[in-house]
């Protein structure tokens, strides 16, 4: 059954289904070209329940989780003794944003709750970039405090979505940056309830 729902939803990646009294898992993985193969992910979700790492705070929310030095993001809600759950590689969820300007030097990234950028680490720690936003307000920072961050903590789960612009194009590219955080205040509500629908079948 979950082989064919998950391809009702293409901005996940997977679906499992973990039974906790038997200690079974089953998935099914909705694109071949993932970044990480279905056997690691399994791995890492039996660790997770094996080892207690579920806490109440993150059940039937997302959160993030590091699985093989890639950033994934996980929903789970319980159901008896039994477990259904989600995952979606970051880089994917974050698709609906490219086609935004955000004046050629800037990023919009997904940050976990310690504001560490889940994807193009690379390109923050070069530019000495803090992604630690304040809420509704405009901040600085970089080598020369040269990019401006613009953040908004996610009411679905515990990350939140960061767009950083160099600071030389903010006037010039006024009306994407209106678009960009438009997308930061509603894009979220928009990309993840439908899933939640599905998780309470």
């Amino acid at each position: 059954r979950i082989a064919k729902d998950v391809n009702d939803y293409k901005i996940i990646e997977g679906l499992f289904i973990y039974s906790a009294n038997n200690q079974e898992l089953i998935t099914a993985q909705n694109y071949n070209e993932a970044n990480l193969s279905t056997e690691i992910i399994e791995q890492d979700i039996i660790q997770l329940f094996q080892n207690n790492e579920m806490h109440q705070e993150t059940m039937d929310m997302w959160f993030s989780r590091q699985v093989n030095k890639e950033f994934l993001l996980f929903r789970i809600v319980k159901i008896g003794n039994v477990y259904l759950g989600a995952w979606t590689d970051t880089r994917r969820l974050m698709t609906p944003l490219d086609s935004v300007d955000i004046a050629g030097k800037g990023r919009a990234v997904l940050t976990t709750e310690n504001f560490e950028p889940m994807d193009d680490a690379n390109f923050f720690k070069k530019n000495n970039i803090s992604l630690n936003y304040e809420r509704s307000v405009y901040n600085l920072t970089g080598d020369h405090d040269d990019y401006l961050v613009v953040g908004a903590k996610s009411i679905k789960g515990n990350f939140s979505l960061v767009t950083v612009i160099l600071d030389e194009k903010v006037l010039e590219k006024l009306p994407y940056l209106q678009k960009v955080i438009w997308f930061i205040s509603f894009g979220l509500l928009v990309i993840l309830p439908i899933l939640y629908i599905f998780l309470r079948r």
